[in-house]
């Protein structure tokens, strides 16, 4: 048992008695964790406006059994903190936050996740698109190996005409082959975030396709994660 130290996103927290708080972190070194801040719902409290939502912070902790404590904070970024932030950016950022904590073990570090939740929110604050949270929980699926297949139809092989999705399966399929329909355009986007062209989807106008691509994204994470987003649209279609 010993301090250590580590950058870390503030996922969320809840009182704990009187004046403590548990504050739950995804770090970079240490993944997923949960730490309490003692006394910092005190008035003088050096903590008390750091471990915010969504707040990148640099902490030292003291490694506990179940619970860490949080020995010392650093703000590096605050992120979506701020009675200026728009409500959709702050939904789209929780969206993200609950995501990773649904599909993240406790403890077991993934710097890349890391990496995801951190630029992701803040491009939410700072680059907002109609393709961006759809875009980050794609990845964020991809990460965690639930990546669906849209190169090719998962039945025959066919690599045109793929206007449908097998959520079973997780899979594109031609429209031969049965499945719920998917406008072509859909598929594209989802194919160019996995091969890591999220630059090139942000930068394009958005048509129907943006609402039938956060659709099907939200599908996927309901079916992985077990949770349906809030903020997301269920059209496939156009």
């Amino acid at each position: 048992m010993k301090n250590y130290r580590d950058r870390a996103v503030v996922m969320r927290s809840w009182p704990l008695g009187e004046a403590d708080r548990i504050v739950e972190m995804y770090g970079m070194e240490a993944g997923k964790l949960r730490a309490v801040s003692k006394g910092v719902r005190g008035r003088r409290s050096r903590n008390s406006g750091l471990m915010q939502v969504t707040a990148e912070v640099d902490v030292m902790l003291w490694r506990g059994r179940d619970l860490d404590t949080l020995v010392q904070a650093a703000l590096v970024r605050p992120n979506l903190v701020g009675p200026e932030i728009e409500l959709d950016a702050y939904q789209a950022a929780c969206e993200l936050i609950e995501t990773v904590d649904r599909l993240t073990p406790d403890r077991q570090p993934n710097p890349q996740i890391y990496r995801l939740l951190s630029t992701g929110l803040r491009m939410i604050a700072e680059e907002w698109s109609p393709f961006l949270l759809g875009s980050l929980l794609l990845r964020l699926l991809q990460l965690e190996g639930y990546a669906p297949l849209v190169g090719a139809c998962s039945l025959c092989g066919r690599r045109d005409r793929l206007e449908r999705f097998d959520f079973g399966s997780s899979s594109a399929r031609c429209s031969d082959c049965g499945g719920e329909p998917v406008a072509p355009e859909v598929i594209a986007v989802v194919q160019r975030v996995l091969d890591a062209r999220v630059r090139e989807v942000l930068a394009q106008r958005p048509g129907p396709e943006a609402g039938g691509f956060e659709g099907l994204v939200a599908r996927l994470v309901a079916e992985h994660a077990g949770r349906s987003l809030r903020s997301a649209g269920v059209r496939l279609t156009p």
